[in-house]
């Protein structure tokens, strides 16, 4: 029976914080995030952008991509009533806001009785989570998902919260194994039920705008699996290290110490060897008899101790889960698009076992020495998530550049033809029509580079001499340059643009899907659905046939 004293205590409502510091670093940290994340948005993000056409697309805007997973568009489109640069804004607070709610909450179930944990919101504000966090739409959104997976971990919330960490990013699929880790299958079933209908809404928009449930998701892979080289493995594995270095970076050191720490406090007998903090009900005392436990512990305390023990076993095992099914999601992506990004999930345990690393640090006899690393980390971690203000001032400024540019050929283009660029999102952003730019393939029907048609279709055909697009197209471009008396050439250092005097294509609606894109260079047949491009390799797209609404 639980002494009356403890029931007493336990109707007694906790404290938001557990004390002045965490309150204080816990605002510092997402004062720096929001300052960023609002200064960072004065460099145009082509990703956001699309992201908001998208949204837009729900009040008549002529702008659709496919490829793209619905919860971020949808999440703006709430915001658009406000205006499109408002909405943007509030998407930036809204995320900000749920990521620190979420370490909060993760924090206080796995980590409030740590010393210390407060430093888990600055391990939280690293720099790299800073840059990428919202600069590409989804990034600080999927993770914030993903925290509060794990927060609450196997119940009917946190399937759903996996669930929509899916809708995020297509990428956060293959997490759908963490389900397995239940351990109960019932709740393995229930979980997987409970994701198929976080995913169904999306599933049922695609077939009815498209004729076939998996469009996007089948877009979304054909893009960046099907029409890409497969990956080397010695280049993956380089890869994958120096990313991981760049994304861990301040906090690789507390890291390394704190996992270390943990494996060695799971192989001990006694649970943080050197005092009895954080074992949930050993108070009051300064080390652990060789026991193995504190004197005077009840069978209520032990109980929690058991318990908490076993939570952070089964968080341990949960987030090694994580860190392998990351790590080969990123090797077996095809090399050419492989990006830090794509190990953004990986911060949540990086800033976890951060904390362990800083204690066994801050485990010195000498209090003046402690007290002095205790401050020197603070401040290095501070100016660590500062120093991300500098890094984007210096990286941004090709992009002004770029934007800048745009805003000049608009301004001085006198008609109203469709673009195809190689910065068609800039122009789209600027409500200028424009598609991506012509590819070097073949067409079926031609034989000749698309290039050739869509200029006497009538597009502005306008590509940047820094562009893939322009080297590609560079040659079939000095033919059509012969026979100017047909087009209108402005030929500069920066760009090129051509177009017809006598014909102008005007599109209503920017929507073509990728894999419809190529059908017209005879890359896919004009049967091929999203369906066929997830089974294909596994050489199951036969069940395509007989399941067409897929």
């Amino acid at each position: 029976m639980v002494p009356d004293k403890i029931q007493v205590k336990k109707m007694v409502p906790d404290k938001i914080f557990k004390g002045k510091k965490e309150e204080f670093i816990f605002f510092i940290a997402f004062f720096i995030a929001l300052s960023f994340f609002i200064y960072q948005h004065k460099f145009f993000s082509w990703d956001l952008a699309v992201y908001t056409l998208n949204a837009m697309s729900v009040y008549d805007g002529f702008f659709f991509e496919w490829i793209r997973p619905p919860l971020t568009p949808f999440i703006l489109a709430i915001f658009e009533i406000f205006g499109t640069n408002l909405a943007q804004y509030a998407y930036i607070v809204f995320c900000t806001l749920l990521y620190f709610v979420s370490l909060k909450l993760f924090h206080d179930k796995f980590l409030k009785d740590i010393k210390n944990s407060e430093f888990f919101y600055l391990f939280s504000i690293n720099p790299f989570i800073l840059i990428f966090g919202v600069a590409i739409g989804t990034e600080l959104l999927s993770l914030s998902l993903l925290i509060l997976f794990f927060t609450f971990c196997f119940s009917k919330k946190s399937f759903l919260f996996l669930g929509l960490s899916m809708l995020c990013r297509y990428s956060n699929i293959p997490l759908l194994f963490l389900v397995l880790f239940s351990k109960n299958i019932k709740k393995i079933f229930a979980g997987l039920f409970i994701i198929f209908l976080t995913l169904l809404p999306w599933l049922l928009i695609n077939f009815i705008f498209t004729g076939h449930a998996l469009t996007s998701l089948g877009n979304y892979y054909a893009l960046n699996s099907l029409e890409q080289p497969s990956p080397i493995f010695e280049i993956s594995l380089s890869l994958l290290f120096s990313h991981f270095l760049l994304i861990a970076n301040i906090s690789l050191p507390f890291l390394i110490l704190g996992v270390l720490f943990k494996i060695k406090q799971y192989k001990g007998g006694c649970e943080n060897k050197g005092g009895c903090e954080n074992k949930g009900g050993c108070e009051n005392k300064g080390e652990c008899e060789n026991k193995g436990g504190c004197e005077n512990k009840g069978a209520y305390e032990k109980e929690i101790k058991n318990k908490k023990t076993k939570e952070e076993r089964d968080l341990s095992i949960l987030f090694f889960s994580l860190t392998i099914l990351t790590f080969l999601s990123y090797l077996f992506s095809p090399d050419v698009i492989k990006q830090p990004r794509f190990l953004f999930n990986l911060f949540l345990p990086i800033s976890y076992f951060s904390v362990f690393g800083l204690n066994f640090l801050l485990s010195l006899k000498n209090e003046n020495l402690k007290k002095f690393l205790f401050f020197t980390i603070l401040l290095l971690l501070l100016f660590s998530s500062l120093s991300s203000f500098i890094i984007m001032e210096d990286s941004g400024k090709g992009v002004i550049n770029e934007y800048g540019m745009v805003e000049t050929i608009i301004a001085q283009m006198d008609n109203n033809c469709t673009l195809s660029s190689d910065l068609w999102v800039y122009f789209n952003w600027q409500n200028k029509k424009a598609v991506p730019p012509p590819k070097e393939l073949n067409l079926t029907e031609t034989k000749e580079p698309e290039i050739f048609k869509m200029v006497d279709e009538g597009y502005n055909i306008l590509l940047f001499k820094n562009s893939e697009s322009f080297f590609a197209n560079e040659k079939f471009i000095e033919e059509i340059k012969e026979k100017n008396k047909k087009y209108i050439i402005e030929d500069n250092d920066k760009y090129i643009w051509l177009h017809r005097e006598d014909k102008c294509k005007y599109t209503e609606n920017i929507n073509e899907t990728y894999i419809d894109s190529l059908k017209r260079f005879g890359e896919f047949s004009e049967n091929f659905t999203g369906c066929d491009a997830l089974f294909v390799k596994f050489k199951l797209n036969e069940i395509c046939k007989y399941l067409t609404f897929l």
